[in-house]
């Protein structure tokens, strides 16, 4: 499991590189505003997009380590379902709710790419719960290159920046699905005893509640922007954008520790909780001296106009080892059968850190909307380290 966790966390390293690169030279060529209309769309689609998914893209590799095929075949076809209904769905919407901007008329292709990541995703868990890295590698290194490869051809051809970006997604995505629908021809075999929809529903839904919860906080940018204005929405934006590639290390660790944590005893998912929990902390120290010179940091980076992030990127370094080691943390409980824990834990942390950037971009704008996200993943993350801590029984 180490060799694989290794070989994710390499490819996510890659991966999140070219996503920030991208991430920047958007954020560059359109402007705070424009910047935090798309973070507030991106946000609404994930949270859409995990109802979507119901659980699935955590319930699939646990039943496919277990060797419960029929479950596993049902769940794709769930999926390949939810996703396209919720993408064209948030596609209907945005098209006719567009106001003809060079921004929002290209909106649409956000959820539209995101629908059919989202699939190669779920698809990419089963080779994951299968003990091979290298299909997941080799999508996401494609993917990933493809998009940033047609965003900034398109770009210099003279298309719109959002435009250049959605095509980008969209061909990066088409391509991923044909290699990950090409690996799963030899994977999975045609099933004739697959559950009923109705019996799925009913066995994913503590994975869909602590799922739905977790993406529930992408809906940060959207209340920010409805409660003050799109210009702090970008601001507070950029702050996690920059962040955000740091968590690699724990989206690597949820895809290779879920499937196999429900192996463990006890006593061994107690032991590498703790494991991931120092490794978080370790690896955020060198950037302490970052939130020093935060400012600048951003104005070098995105420019002038998101001077104000500064602060906010404070915050945002300082909630990293907590958002870090919440995922990993909640997989293990999930392994152990605390499914029920980590759905309330994540329900009532999505409502607290909701209530708390609402309230903290109303009183002091993107910093303090930024503080508050940073106190509620230390609340969050310590309850769960609690709970496996103190756990005496398997759930």
């Amino acid at each position: 499991m180490r060799k694989q966790f290794l070989i994710m966390v390499s490819s996510r390293i890659f991966s999140s590189a070219i996503q920030a690169v991208s991430f920047i030279l958007l954020a560059r060529w359109i402007g705070p505003d424009g910047f935090g209309a798309i973070s507030v769309v991106l946000g609404i689609s994930m949270v859409v997009f995990s109802l979507a998914d119901f659980g699935l893209s955590s319930y699939i590799p646990r039943a496919r380590a277990k060797g419960v095929n029929a479950d596993v075949a049902r769940g794709l076809d769930m999926g390949a379902m939810g996703y396209s209904i919720a993408g064209l769905g948030m596609v209907a919407v945005l098209i006719s709710t567009s106001s003809g901007t060079p921004v929002s008329a290209w909106l649409f292709l956000l959820p539209l790419s995101q629908a059919l990541d989202q699939y190669v995703e779920l698809c990419l868990t089963i080779s994951i719960a299968d003990g091979s890295s290298l299909p997941a590698v080799a999508s996401i290194l494609t993917r990933r290159s493809t998009s940033f490869l047609v965003f900034i051809l398109l770009f210099w051809s003279g298309a719109a920046p959002l435009a250049a970006y959605g095509f980008g997604l969209m061909f990066g995505a088409i391509v991923g699905l044909v290699l990950v629908r090409n690996d799963l021809r030899g994977r999975i075999s045609r099933q004739n005893d697959k559950p009923g929809f109705s019996d799925m529903y009913r066995l994913m839904r503590p994975y869909l509640i602590a799922n739905l919860s977790a993406q529930a906080r992408t809906l940060d940018s959207a209340v920010i922007g409805a409660v003050t204005s799109l210009n702090i929405a970008g601001l507070y934006s950029i702050a996690y954008r920059l962040v955000n590639p740091l968590t690699l290390v724990s989206q690597a660790a949820v895809s290779v520790v879920l499937p196999h944590s429900s192996k463990k005893s006890l006593l061994e998912a107690k032991k590498l909780g703790e494991k991931i929990a120092i490794l978080s902390l370790l690896v955020c120290l060198p950037l302490i001296p970052v939130i020093i010179f935060s400012e600048p940091i951003v104005v070098l980076i995105f420019g002038a106009n998101y001077s104000g992030a500064g602060v906010a990127f404070s915050w945002a370094i300082v909630a990293l080892p907590f958002m870090s080691i919440s995922s990993p943390l909640g997989g293990i409980l999930q392994g152990q059968g605390f499914q029920r824990y980590v759905a309330t834990n994540g329900f009532a942390f999505a409502v607290i850190s909701l209530a708390g950037v609402a309230l903290g971009s109303m009183l002091g704008g993107a910093s303090y909307a930024s503080a508050a996200m940073a106190i509620a993943f230390f609340m969050k993350s310590s309850f769960l380290y609690l709970k496996l801590k103190f756990a005496s029984t398997a759930g």
